[in-house]
């Protein structure tokens, strides 16, 4: 058996300990905690809104045929990379090709009868000047010329309405992009307006987010949205707001909002998801305070509260806490609904996760607007 008293010796040491665990700060409370601070910012009410959308081509084209015919040369493959004005599909024309050799011959016939009237007219012209050739004869030849001249006009235009035909028996890309499937083979019939293939442009695309109802006027069109994609890790794109649609699809409540981003690598691609952020605001844009979400410390009680402290940079100074009552987030801020604060309150963001009321702090450092320190 032991004695009582070293028995009660014992679990005074084990309470001393116990005490010295649960409140730790009190054995250095002389001591000041080095922090960092930064200043309570003032700025237009609104909040972040997070959605995720899809990316679409903003040129999507099925190439159809302005021409019926036997498919005689289909060149790209699915995947295939064309500029703008490459040939991609080539319907039989040899009877188009006939029409424009024959509209040719046309054109040097009637350049032949013009010809023929012009020196027809003007030896009419000099024989008049003998007496030997009548007025009348003379007004006919002019005539002449100048029917030869309208035949002469009607056979180019014919042969350009031929060339015109010919071409339209070849399909060409009107832009740059890549063949994303085909309808048809070669050796295939293809109707007028059917369709051959399918391509779309990538250098340039959009992402379109469906906006709910009570956010569709609240987002600004000027701002860059940060965009991210599950498919492209570690890299980040912004784009500004291409359109906000006023159309809501049937029963959705939601408005299409479309993104523009660019895409000269073509790493992003039609269909893919993307993830979005937004920064919206309110009517009137309404000023608010913003504390910084990196001063903010959840209390035993489950309140927020944040630290204030004076700028004396260097020297020990006390640490005031304040109880906040916080709204929405605005990137890396809060915005604060209830709280004796103001825009230029200075509060810790870094040392403040362990102090107590009464503590001396140093300011080792303020971070700015964009998170730098001086």
């Amino acid at each position: 058996m032991f004695p009582l008293s070293k028995i009660l010796a014992t679990s005074l040491v084990t309470w001393i300990f116990a005490l010295g665990s649960l409140f730790p700060c009190q054995a250095w409370s002389d001591q000041p905690m080095p922090v960092v601070i930064s200043a309570i910012q003032r700025g237009d009410r609104g909040e972040t809104l997070r959605l995720t959308g899809t990316v679409f081509s903003r040129r999507y084209s099925k190439l159809s045929a302005q021409m019926a015919g036997l498919v005689r040369q289909l060149v790209p493959e699915m995947g295939a990379y064309i500029k703008q004005g490459d040939l991609v599909c080539r319907i039989d024309d040899t009877f188009a090709e006939l029409d424009v050799k024959d509209a040719r011959f046309l054109r040097q016939r009637a350049m032949a009868a013009l010809a023929e009237a012009k020196r027809q007219y003007d030896e009419a012209v000099r024989l008049s000047k003998d007496k030997i050739i009548a007025e009348t004869d003379i007004e006919a030849l002019q005539s002449l010329v100048r029917i030869s001249e309208s035949e002469l006009r009607r056979a180019e235009l014919h042969e350009a309405r031929t060339k015109e035909s010919l071409e339209r028996y070849q399909i060409r890309a009107p832009f740059d992009g890549m063949v994303v499937s085909k309808q048809t083979e070669e050796g295939e019939w293809i109707d007028r307006g059917g369709v051959a293939l399918t391509m779309v442009e990538l250098d340039s695309v959009f992402v379109e987010f469906l906006v709910p109802q009570t956010f569709y006027l609240r987002i600004p069109r000027e701002q860059a949205v940060q965009i991210t994609f599950e498919a492209i890790p570690n890299r980040d794109f912004s784009g500004p707001i291409h359109g906000l649609v006023a159309l809501a699809g049937e029963g959705a409540r939601s408005f299409p909002v479309r993104v523009e981003l660019p895409n000269l690598d073509h790493a992003i691609a039609p269909g893919m998801s993307a993830r979005g952020v937004f920064q919206t605001g309110e009517r009137g844009d309404q000023s608010v305070v913003l504390v910084p979400a990196d001063a903010v410390v959840r209390t035993p009680e489950g309140r927020h509260s944040v630290w204030l402290v004076d700028d004396v940079f260097g020297k020990p100074v006390l640490a005031e806490e304040r109880i906040v009552d916080l709204g929405a987030r605005q990137g890396n801020a809060f915005v604060l609904k209830a709280g004796e604060l103001d825009a230029g309150d200075l509060v810790i963001v870094r040392g403040n996760e362990r102090l107590i009321e009464g503590q001396l702090v140093e300011v080792m450092n303020r971070l700015g607007e964009s998170g730098a320190g001086r």
